[in-house]
């Protein structure tokens, strides 16, 4: 009994201090994190891998225009939700448990936060006319829809997203040069049958997610397959090499799509409903 009550001990004594290794690190280091949306193109782009410091947000009192903070997203969603008569981060009651708080405030777990750019800073004289935002007299964001106001250390700051015209198309085709290579490579080095390497070409499709040109050996992918998850670009991966061998939607063609993508059936379903 005294040897099951020690190891429990140990248990417990191992949880807490691996606990306060991560809190300390988390609030005095930072902690991983990974971007998601495109508001912050070309500062930061999307799945890329952050370290964020919470050091910084809490110390640092002189915060500077353009800098780059995070904070704890608002419990109303500013984008689709905002009043734009009063454009101020909305924070909801906490209904956590205690433990469900030191989780979410102590370890980061479901903790959802946003990366923006401060463009108003305290004493600023911000005016709002005709949905467009002017501070200290001059025209700074474009949509009021594009920024609103937050309370961090005390104080209120005007913060939006990256400000900047960005071509999102075109960073998504650069993204996707890189991704689809990597996919038709990985593909092609386990297909069934022996294929001539085939020319990768990327677009926007309206109708089509890919198509094959068996004269030229050329494969063009969708463009908005990069959007989706990797397991509809490698079906259709799948789908346009088997061309290279049948070039027609045959039985035989088919039975070689299923060959070297089993689950097939299903991923073309789904892909019916987008």
């Amino acid at each position: 009994m005294n040897k099951i009550l020690k190891n429990m001990s140990n248990w417990l004594l191992s949880i807490l201090i691996a606990f306060i290794f991560v809190f300390l690190l988390k609030t005095f280091i930072g902690m991983p994190t990974t971007v998601k949306g495109t508001s912050m193109v070309s500062t930061f782009f999307p799945k890329e891998k952050l370290v964020l410091s919470t050091w910084a947000i809490k110390f640092n009192k002189n915060l500077k225009r353009g800098d780059i903070i995070t904070f704890e997203a608002p419990s109303v969603d500013l984008i689709n939700n905002a009043d734009l008569s009063n454009p101020v981060a909305v924070y909801g009651k906490n209904t956590r448990t205690v433990i469900e708080n030191i989780l979410y405030y102590g370890l980061g777990i479901s903790k959802k936060s946003y990366i923006k750019r401060i463009i108003g800073l305290p004493g600023d004289h911000v005016e709002i006319k005709d949905q467009k935002v002017y501070i200290n007299d001059e025209l700074f964001v474009l949509k009021l829809r594009d920024c609103y106001v937050n309370r961090m250390n005390n104080k209120d700051f005007i913060v939006d997203d990256n400000n900047k015209n960005i071509d999102v198309d075109k960073w998504y085709k650069k993204q996707a040069k890189i991704i689809f290579k990597k996919h038709l490579d990985e593909i092609y080095k386990t297909f069934s049958r022996k294929i001539v390497y085939p020319e990768l070409r990327i677009r926007k499709m309206t109708t089509r997610w890919g198509v094959c040109n068996t004269k030229t050996k050329v494969i063009t992918l969708n463009l908005e397959l990069i959007k989706r998850d990797e397991k509809y670009l490698d079906y259709v991966i799948v789908h346009e090499l088997s061309h290279l061998i049948y070039p027609n939607h045959s039985s035989k063609f088919w039975e070689l799509v299923e060959e070297n993508f089993p689950k097939y059936k299903q991923i073309k379903k789904e892909m019916k409903e987008f």
